[in-house]
């Protein structure tokens, strides 16, 4: 019998396919990683030659928005929002470890979206005059906008308390992956800026913390990512399981 010359190719083709998705989260995290050090390195390297008056350092001032790191950094929220949105939509094959959760997919898609577009434009850093009138968010050493976001995330938590449960059964390394980036995102947001506030830096001591509280916040994100990407290549590459036809109610 002679071989079909035409039989092997779809057969590698779809080896190729399994094999980029199996890859994608460590590609997308290095690429993340680099791209963090990159930005924050050129940062340091302005200040350290003393050129951080110049009017090239605006285009790379982790301080300051609209510019090429503060749209990185949109663009970083709003690729964890892809990877999360996508796991939400029926565009992937249902897996019964992952359809359950689509609730908590979309909430999470979407909420990164909202951060994305936060970031890109500044919005809870313009927020501060209209909640100040609110005495409710008036601390000494906190942002009003810190105070409202911690308020709306405990409150997803409740709501979600089931799904992430779920999540945490179904889940665990993904869930710890998440907890950890988000706990180094928020030392930056957070802890780094409520030193500031509290210390009141200046000059290159001030310059200095805001590298390292903005490269916290990148890096964690970066971090976030792993866990939306790391449950679609197991969608996208895993065999179907004899329970995948109906995943169970949420």
């Amino acid at each position: 019998m002679v071989p079909d010359p035409g039989a092997n190719p779809p057969r590698q083709g779809a080896d190729a396919q399994l094999a980029a998705w199996r890859s994608l989260p460590k590609r997308l995290f290095f690429a993340l990683a680099t791209f963090d050090t990159l930005f924050v390195g050129v940062f340091f390297a302005f200040i350290l030659l003393g050129r951080n008056s110049s009017q090239l350092f605006t285009l790379f001032n982790l301080d300051k928005e609209a510019n090429l790191p503060s749209w990185y950094a949109g663009m970083q929220l709003f690729l964890i929002a892809i990877g999360y949105l996508v796991l939400g939509s029926r565009l992937v094959p249902d897996r019964r470890k992952a359809a359950a959760l689509r609730p908590l997919w979309l909430m999470l898609g979407v909420g990164f979206t909202l951060l994305s577009a936060d970031e890109v434009g500044a919005v809870h850093e313009r927020m501060g005059h209209t909640l100040w009138h609110l005495k409710f968010f008036n601390f000494r050493y906190l942002d009003q906008w810190m105070v409202l976001y911690s308020l709306i995330a405990i409150v997803l938590i409740l709501v979600f308390s089931k799904q992430l449960l779920m999540a945490w059964r179904e889940w665990r390394l993904e869930v710890l992956l998440f907890v950890l980036g988000f706990g180094v995102l928020a030392s930056g947001a957070f802890v780094a800026e409520i030193a500031q506030i509290s210390r009141r830096w200046v000059g290159t001591r001030h310059l200095l913390e805001i590298g390292v509280e903005e490269w916290l916040e990148l890096f964690g994100a970066t971090i976030l990512a792993l866990p939306a990407y790391r449950i679609l290549s197991y969608v996208m590459t895993a065999a179907p399981d004899p329970e995948d036809g109906e995943a169970p109610a949420a």
